[in-house]
């Protein structure tokens, strides 16, 4: 609310606007669809529990793009609302995922501790992906 309103003019979603979108959609697409496949093809585990895999993959790295797209000035915690926002939605991930009148309902699984850490990279991955762009795109660079 401090900056000015863009003039009339010019457009909400540019070309260079709507490729960094695209790219940050195929980041978190690739982490969820790729977490699928190791369930199902590595790990042999049945598809409907695959698909448990990909949709809580999916969902973390959403809601790990809501820090990154509000990028808190104030620092990570200074967002109350986005905190609970996010907690919010961890905590009715994990009550589809670990209560077993959800698995029949929704058609998930219990996960085991691995795959309780292909979460936690599937999600962190395209978040670190992103938040490494805006650093570079930002000016910053990687000294050696």
């Amino acid at each position: 609310m401090r900056r000015p309103p863009r003039p009339r003019g010019d457009q909400l979603l540019t070309l260079r606007r709507l490729v960094r979108l695209g790219g940050r959609g195929l980041l978190i697409a690739s982490a969820a669809v790729g977490s699928l496949a190791v369930e199902r093809f590595v790990w042999h585990e049945p598809w409907p529990h695959a698909r448990a895999m990909m949709f809580t993959v999916l969902v973390a790295a959403h809601l790990l793009y809501a820090f990154h797209a509000r990028r808190p000035t104030k620092g990570f915690f200074s967002n109350r609302w986005l905190l609970l926002a996010v907690a919010g939605g961890v905590s009715m991930q994990l009550a589809i995922v670990a209560l077993p009148a959800a698995h029949r309902l929704f058609g998930t699984a219990t996960f085991l501790p691995r795959e309780w850490a292909m979460v936690a990279v599937g999600g962190l991955l395209p978040f670190l992906a992103m938040t490494l762009g805006a650093w570079l795109r930002s000016g910053a660079r990687v000294t050696r």
